[in-house]
């Protein structure tokens, strides 16, 4: 993950908050590739120099912003875990709820990203993303994996690399979908595709985690659902 050096001022990490919101926004609203470097710097009110002393690149820029997006998604994601009132079923479905309320709200940026990333010759920061999530957000998992087995409701020997197998199964549900919203599909046949792939994925994690079959109820098909439903002409 980027860090700011200790010896850097509060003003140098305000700067590059700065600079990463501005930039967020343009690249939702124009696209990475249509926004320029001198667009950022002028919306900002900046020197050239100064976006270059925090940045050597545009491309370093859009590595900034997808990791400020994976820390933005796994903090939602901490508020859940660190909750001590709730117990492990409904801490793993808040999970899912909460990540893809987050991502819907963002959805315009996160298109773009995914437009990007899907590249042929993205697929080094693709792997690097995948990489990152499931860095942090695999011992967050893990935890909520081992208070289930607790609680007596999952039934797993390894905690850690059965949140690793979820991620991982995830990651390629996710691929379907990218593969779907990039494309501007949404005929019937996409739509029951999506909603299998989305039933099969959520049995699937049941059957790893060694939970009752129907117990999580994470709401795959209607988060799916909710992402296919955005017009095709805004894609």
């Amino acid at each position: 993950m980027r860090q700011i050096s200790n010896r850097t001022t509060k003003t140098a990490q305000e700067r590059v908050h700065e600079i990463l919101d501005v930039s967020q926004a343009l690249f939702a609203q124009k696209g990475y590739e249509a926004t320029s470097v001198q667009e950022i710097i002028d919306a900002v009110g900046i020197a050239k120099g100064t976006f270059y002393h925090y940045f050597r690149s545009k491309s370093d820029l859009l590595d900034a912003v997808v990791e400020r997006i994976v820390e933005q998604t796994v903090a939602v994601i901490h508020t859940v875990v660190d909750n001590s009132q709730l117990d492990a079923l409904t801490k793993f479905r808040q999970i899912f709820v909460r990540s893809n309320s987050w991502k819907l709200q963002h959805q315009d940026l996160l298109i773009e990203l995914l437009r990007v990333m899907y590249r042929p010759e993205n697929v080094i920061l693709r792997d690097r993303v995948r990489s990152m999530s499931m860095e942090v957000a695999g011992p967050l998992l893990a935890k909520v994996i081992r208070q289930g087995v607790e609680e007596g409701v999952f039934h797993t020997e390894d905690p850690e690399e059965v949140a690793l197998i979820v991620l991982h199964m995830g990651q390629a549900v996710s691929d379907t979908i990218a593969h779907v919203l990039l494309s501007a599909q949404r005929d019937e046949e996409v739509a029951r595709r999506v909603g299998r792939r989305a039933r099969a994925y959520e049995r699937s994690i049941e059957r790893v985690l060694g939970a009752s079959p129907g117990s999580l109820d994470l709401r795959l098909q209607e988060m799916f659902v909710q992402w296919l439903a955005r017009p095709e002409a805004d894609l």
